[in-house]
């Protein structure tokens, strides 16, 4: 698996990965989910960020988790309980969403400091994402397709774009946006991800998705909401479009097909 060390400037670290927490490991994982399942790996995660002190170590714990959980074998156990349970499933389809840009939010397990998303583009094209950051610190990992990630940061008295700054509340799951003021950005740095790339990012890091991949499928594990407002760059001609919050569970059963078919037990890689 080729693993990302993108942002070791912003936090002086080096890559995440060699932090070590000695408690989150995979036979532990396996352990608690045949023995005792998800609700009790859902507590024992959030006990495990509830320990972080410092955000260096959050990053470090969330790439760790992400690589654990985003295992074929693990991933199987996770559904097998999601299907194997009605509240289990409506709570799956109460939280996940569509993404405007093309893609379904697939909600897997989460508790009071993390949720864990699968991502899964559904359409041929991919819509254009504006300039954005996050409300959590997050780790990724590519599990089907690929595509560019754009690094920006700010960029004053320099020849960057000119885009206009909406402010969004780190709670506000509709996206509305609230008034803001101009900026500009310039260019940090440019990765191409593709299948089994992993990496890690921080929730003040400007970015943008391109060159999405059709059925594009990521693993994606989020930290607690951190004391922020996210921000979203616009142009004066673009809108926000908010998602759609709550799925049905035929949508959801399919999602859940789909990863496991295309993923799970696909091995073709």
């Amino acid at each position: 698996m080729q693993t990302a060390t993108l942002y070791k400037h912003h936090l002086n670290i080096s890559n995440p990965s060699e932090w070590q927490h000695p408690e989150v490991t995979q036979e532990r994982i396996n352990t608690i989910l045949h023995a005792r399942g998800l609700a009790r790996l859902e507590h024992f995660l959030d006990q495990s960020f509830q320990r972080c002190i410092d955000e260096s170590s959050e990053l470090a714990l969330l790439q760790r988790v992400n690589d654990l959980l985003s295992d074929r074998n693990i991933m199987r156990l996770i559904i097998e309980e999601i299907e194997g349970d009605s509240s289990r499933m409506l709570w799956v389809a109460e939280n996940s969403s569509r993404n405007p840009n093309g893609f379904y939010r697939l909600m897997l397990l989460g508790g009071t400091s993390f949720k864990c998303r699968a991502h899964i583009w559904t359409d041929v094209k991919f819509g254009n994402e504006a300039i954005h950051d996050h409300k959590c610190n997050f780790a990724s990992r590519i599990l089907k397709g690929g595509y560019t990630n754009i690094n920006y940061r700010d960029a004053l008295h320099t020849n960057g774009v000119q885009l206009r700054k909406h402010l969004v509340s780190a709670t506000d799951d509709s996206r509305q946006a609230k008034a803001g003021d101009k900026i500009d950005v310039t260019i940090d740095g440019i990765m191409e991800f593709r299948e089994r790339s992993s990496f890690v990012m921080p929730s003040h890091q400007l970015h943008q998705l391109k060159n999405v991949k059709p059925f594009s499928m990521t693993f994606t594990t989020r930290g607690p909401v951190r004391p922020k407002l996210c921000r979203i760059l616009l142009t004066d001609e673009t809108q926000i479009e908010r998602p759609q919050i709550g799925l049905t569970p035929d949508i959801i059963t399919s999602l859940l097909y789909q990863l496991k078919s295309q993923y799970i037990f696909d091995r073709a890689d």
